[in-house]
């Protein structure tokens, strides 16, 4: 696999031309499209991607290695493929919507003003993960553990605690409220 190194990517379509599949050091994607785009198999290891359109795209085998992910769109991403070994990224200001981290390990990861509206965390491992002034509309936690994951900023989350692990994770009024919707009970 060719070795791609501290290369900057500004403003290319790789929805519409090939995207190599190599493995990306040092590199930034700058206002990209990856709209649908198959990246099976590349490596990225501290690269960041700024105001990209990752939308829809098929990761599968791809390794995220100290990746930044700022101010992109990546709806619809199924991270459940992806490479596990090494993963690490961080979310600032990124829409990921509809994504499914479905058994990732995603251990103190940072996501910091997200959207994570109709994400399905089902069986991940989000232990120390910081969400900090992250949306949760209608997101999926099941079996999940979130041991010491902060939420102390975030809303509009709904945590079963007894169908998921959530041992000394930090949360604040009213959006604490969010783990004892389940109870149907009544609060005033």
């Amino acid at each position: 696999m060719e070795l791609i190194e501290e290369k900057v990517f500004e403003g290319l379509d790789f929805s519409s031309q090939k995207f190599e599949i190599a493995e990306y050091e040092h590199c930034k994607f700058i206002k990209c499209n990856f709209h649908e785009t198959d990246v099976r198999g590349a490596v990225f290891s501290d690269v960041i991607f700024d105001q990209c359109d990752l939308a829809m795209m098929k990761i599968n085998n791809s390794s995220f290695r100290e990746v930044v992910c700022s101010s992109c769109k990546m709806i619809g991403i199924q991270f459940e493929h992806i490479n596990p070994f090494g993963l690490s990224v961080k979310f600032v200001d990124t829409n990921l919507d509809h994504s499914n981290f479905y058994k990732v390990i995603m251990r103190k990861t940072n996501f910091i003003n997200c959207s994570l509206k109709e994400v399905d965390f089902s069986d991940s491992d989000l232990t120390a993960c910081v969400f900090d002034n992250c949306d949760f509309h209608l997101a999926i936690f099941d079996s999940t553990v979130l041991n010491n994951a902060d939420f102390r900023t975030s809303y509009n989350y709904s945590i079963d605690p007894i169908a998921n692990k959530i041992k000394q994770s930090r949360h604040s009024y009213p959006s604490v409220l969010g783990l004892v919707n389940q109870l149907d009970i009544l609060i005033d």
